[in-house]
């Protein structure tokens, strides 16, 4: 008995898979998440998050030969260390080993957003989590931070 071998299969095969590609996608497209933030805080959640990686990444001495950073992320905050005894960005003296940008209030719409921050501390010994609160303005067209609460 011989057999017969048609040539309509890798028709069929390469069919298959692009049904296949082809259900993949949809699904990938119709399961998104839809980005529910305000415009404002759209607009103003990168200038905090870039701000708080440099300042958490860079040292006191390196911060200090950077001022044009401060100045592109950061509007007039009162800066007299004699009133500081933490670290005015961040609330403690202990830099924590990473942060998150969490949830975005409109404190004034078109003009001021407030930002919890979650500041995490992770090692052999503890592990800990603490949220401080980050207002943002527009001046001249950019998002500043303007203040630092707990």
């Amino acid at each position: 008995m011989t057999t017969v071998v048609s040539g309509q299969w890798p028709v069929v095969r390469v069919f298959g898979q692009i049904c296949c590609l082809l259900l993949a996608a949809c699904c990938l497209l119709s399961c998104s998440i839809p980005n529910l933030d305000e415009p404002e805080c759209k607009a103003s959640r990168d200038g905090v998050q870039q701000f708080y990686s440099w300042y958490i990444a860079t040292d006191a001495q390196q911060r200090d030969k950077q001022p044009e950073v401060f100045q592109k992320y950061v509007g007039p905050l009162e800066r007299d260390p004699r009133k500081w005894e933490t670290d005015e960005f961040l609330l403690t003296n202990d830099f924590p080993k990473a942060f998150r940008v969490g949830k975005c209030t409109v404190v004034e719409p078109g003009r001021r957003t407030r930002f919890e921050v979650l500041l995490f501390w992770k090692d052999d010994v503890r592990s800990e989590q603490r949220t401080i609160k980050v207002d943002t303005e527009i001046a001249d067209g950019r998002w500043l931070i303007r203040s630092i609460t707990p």
